[in-house]
């Protein structure tokens, strides 16, 4: 009893009521994070700059420190994250590079759907690269989708992502910012 008072006293321990608890913030987790990732190409450079970089937790955006998942230049490069379900997606973060080549994302689009590859809708195109913004966010509006994909479509380029998150569209949040 003595130490549930000293708690109280302290203020270790709160009461909380009940509309406390439904008006707090509610907060999506990175649905990306460590999920399966694919791209087109591995840029050949130790250490590799292979797929799972990009849903790695590290948003640092120096590749030399951090290493991106960086694709080869090529037709329609692509890297790809399998959520495993399919979600309803409010938002796609990208954190670009910024030691170098933060231009290598520009005109890439943002596709999210439920099929494998390109078929899916758009929900961006990555403009305005620079190094002073390498963290980039988008809104996808609630779109359906297992695939989060950054794709060159129809045209040549090099995708460098040194993270994606993926976060579940939340009604609440959309309520706020109207």
């Amino acid at each position: 009893m003595k130490t549930l008072l000293i708690l109280l006293v302290c203020g270790l321990i709160t009461h909380t009521t009940e509309d406390e608890i439904c008006n707090q913030p509610t907060y999506s987790q990175n649905l990306a994070q460590f999920a399966k990732a694919c791209m087109s190409s591995t840029y050949d450079v130790v250490p590799s700059p292979g797929p799972d970089r990009g849903v790695d937790g590290i948003t640092d955006t120096n590749h030399t420190l951090f290493p991106c998942s960086v694709t080869n230049l090529e037709y329609q490069s692509y890297f790809q994250v399998d959520l495993e379900l399919s979600y309803v997606v409010g938002r796609v973060v990208i954190f670009n590079r910024r030691d170098c080549c933060w231009n290598w994302l520009e005109g890439a689009k943002i596709l999210v759907g439920d099929e494998p590859g390109f078929n899916n809708p758009v929900c961006a195109t990555i403009r305005n690269c620079s190094k002073s913004r390498p963290m980039m966010e988008f809104n996808c509006n609630g779109m359906q989708g297992r695939y989060v994909t950054i794709v060159h479509f129809n045209s040549s380029g090099i995708i460098a992502v040194c993270e994606m998150q993926v976060y579940q569209h939340n009604v609440m949040e959309q309520r706020q910012l109207l």
